[in-house]
């Protein structure tokens, strides 16, 4: 798969940098040396994707894989309201 990159300013983007700010959580932008679906749809489909999760990349995909319940609750109010800003119910 050639490289994939997401502008800043797309909507999923922005969406999910409001919803962590709004959340009171540090929110940043980073590349990532690896292959995910979102690279499909980038490159394939040209839909705006990125990777977004609680956890630490150095316990991904292990036999001790795992991730803090609280950085799961984290994650999952970060989706809900990233959800809702990029569909325009709240701003």
């Amino acid at each position: 798969m050639p490289p994939a990159e997401v502008a800043d300013d797309e909507r999923v983007v922005q969406a999910l940098l409001g919803a962590q700010s709004a959340l009171g959580a540090r929110a940043s932008i980073a590349g990532l040396d690896n292959w995910s679906d979102a690279a499909t749809l980038i490159t394939e489909a040209r839909i705006p994707a990125v990777c977004y999760g609680p956890g630490d990349l150095h316990l991904a995909h292990g036999a001790d894989e795992r991730v803090p319940v609280s950085e799961l609750v984290a994650c999952a109010q970060g989706i809900a309201v990233a959800a809702m800003r990029f569909c325009g119910v709240v701003s």
